[in-house]
Parts: structure tokens; C-alpha cells; sequence
């Protein structure tokens, strides 16, 4: 198994992005789900009654899935900056 020709630049792709929010967010409903209550009980009460304390993991989840989508699409400043390394410009 190979990594990808630009593996270091991995931090600027959207779907890197996206699945580290998800995995973030995941681990925090899981680990402190006292806290995720906690931060929806600042919202205010006619926007709190209609989120559920689950809906951290159902964003959490969304992240990673739009995070595999992501992966699909073109990054053309990303596509463009390898070029330019590889013509060793």
C-alpha cells in the first residue's frame, strides 16, 4: 500500500476536514455527553425544544458521510499546486 502522491498537503482536503469535524464531534457526544447537553442549553428555548441532545452524533455522522463525498470531487487550488510541483515550477 502506497500513500498518495500528495499525502502531505492531506490537511487542506475537504474530505480530511470533514471526517477529523465528524470523528471530533463523535468522540466528544460519546465521551461528555453532559457537555453536549450543557451546550445546547445556552441556545434559546423556541430553537432548544426542537433539538434533540442526539442530533451532535446524527451531525457527527453527516460530517463523515459528506467527508467520503468530498473525497469524490476536485480540488482544483489543491490539483493545480501539484501540477505546478511536478512541472518543478
Amino acid at each position: 500500500m502506497k500513500p498518495i502522491s500528495n499525502w502531505r498537503q492531506g490537511w487542506k482536503f475537504w474530505s480530511v476536514r470533514l471526517q477529523v469535524l465528524g470523528a471530533a464531534l463523535l468522540a466528544f457526544s460519546l465521551q461528555a455527553p453532559d457537555y453536549a447537553i450543557q451546550a445546547l442549553a445556552v441556545l434559546p428555548v423556541d430553537i432548544r425544544a426542537g433539538i434533540a441532545p442526539e442530533l451532535i452524533q446524527y451531525i457527527a455522522l453527516g460530517a463523515v458521510i459528506a467527508g467520503v463525498i468530498a473525497r469524490y470531487i476536485k480540488q482544483r487550488k489543491l490539483d493545480s499546486a501539484r501540477d505546478r510541483s511536478a512541472n518543478g515550477l
